[in-house]
């Protein structure tokens, strides 16, 4: 992968692994990358994303105004029971600079190319179901600008699945539980947890 120091990556979606990274320095990089992701988002079971809304993500980076644009949704009430059981209680220990951030767990990012370079190529980038959360906290404790971009409605369509058996989301928890700790010793947070009060 060439990095020029114009051009923007777009990650979309992501879920628990790094599928569809994307070079857009020119109209017709955006058209093709757009018609891809959106093609892969529609195999992994994501309803809602349109090629208007991946617009809206990438424009803020290619347009200087963000090193990192990041999708969120309004979701039903019931849905993105790991965000809100698991990262969010996580950041607001640990990381605090990413606690207002409305979804830590989205998987429809958009960054620089510099940016990606610094963050992606590290050894310690995990695979599975952290790397949403990694990708956030690694961004922040860079000094990144950041800014999250709402882009309607998403749902998930597995989202019945985990509905009737919220057990099927514990693999995903766990990952995501266990990056956000590697990540609290790795930049000596860990002891936050004294903190808090119980």
């Amino acid at each position: 992968m060439i990095y020029a120091p114009y051009s923007t990556y777009i990650l979309c979606p992501s879920f628990h692994h790094l599928p569809c990274i994307g070079e857009i320095n020119t109209p017709e990089h955006h058209c093709r990358h757009r018609c891809n992701g959106l093609e892969h988002a529609r195999r992994r079971g994501v309803r809602g994303l349109i090629g208007v809304e991946l617009d809206q993500l990438v424009e803020p980076v290619v347009e200087n105004k963000c090193d990192m644009s990041r999708g969120f949704y309004r979701r039903a009430e019931y849905d993105g029971a790991v965000t809100k059981l698991v990262a969010k209680p996580m950041s607001w220990v640990f990381f605090p600079e990413i606690a207002h951030f409305n979804q830590p767990l989205s998987g429809e990012i958009c960054a620089t190319a510099g940016l990606f370079k610094e963050v992606i190529n590290q050894r310690d980038c995990p695979e599975g179901w952290g790397i949403d959360i990694w990708i956030l906290i690694e961004t922040a404790m860079r000094d990144f600008r950041i800014k999250e971009i709402y882009l309607g409605t998403k749902v998930h369509t597995s989202r019945q699945d985990y509905f009737d058996d919220v057990v099927r989301l514990a693999k995903m928890a766990e990952q995501v539980n266990l990056t956000a700790i590697k990540e609290a010793i790795k930049y000596k947070r860990i002891d936050n947890v004294k903190k808090v009060s119980l």
